[in-house]
């Protein structure tokens, strides 16, 4: 049952097309729709997209040269813990003229299996989540790569907390 209740209202402004920005809800709704394609319900799925469209982009994701979530398993000791790890993500970055700043975009859709350790009668515990992080960065004076380093180890960084909560069952 619905409620029919508006709980979310377009933002009433025309979008400042020049801006080249995109919300991480939107992000965040969007990896998970690509990743989870043949899982969820067709009127629910992108329209008019067909699976065999999808496969190429997200094996792309899937060899990102940014590996965010593989360098958090990695730096949190997860490699010998977790099994059946699925990692789509890609990260976007460099410096805007609109805003004079570095930027920095970073879309993950994380699927793994945490089995149990302590209980061999308790069942392994999927995980799943998907997320979209957005940072900006200006030293002055500007050095672009310095403001792209500190940008992607934030980034990092948060990633890294974000999966230990998951494994740890801290999300909310």
């Amino acid at each position: 049952s619905t409620t029919k209740s508006i709980i979310l209202t377009a933002d009433p402004e025309p979008p400042q097309w020049e801006s080249n920005t995109i919300s991480a809800y939107d992000l965040n709704r969007m990896i998970s729709m690509v990743g989870w394609h043949n899982y969820i319900p067709e009127p629910c799925q992108l329209p008019g997209v067909k699976w065999d469209s999808l496969e190429s982009i997200i094996r792309a994701m899937g060899n990102d040269p940014a590996r965010l979530v593989d360098l958090a398993i990695k730096e949190l000791g997860l490699l010998n813990v977790i099994d059946s790890t699925v990692i789509i993500s890609k990260l976007g970055n460099g410096v805007t003229s609109i805003r004079n700043r570095t930027e920095a975009v970073y879309v993950a859709l994380v699927k793994l299996v945490k089995p149990s350790l302590d209980d061999s009668q308790k069942p392994a515990k999927l995980i799943t989540f998907s997320m979209a992080l957005r940072g900006a960065k200006v030293l002055e004076p500007r050095d672009f790569n310095r403001e792209a380093v500190e940008l992607d180890a934030r980034i990092a960084t948060e990633v890294t907390e974000i999966l230990r909560r998951a494994v740890m069952d801290e999300l909310v």
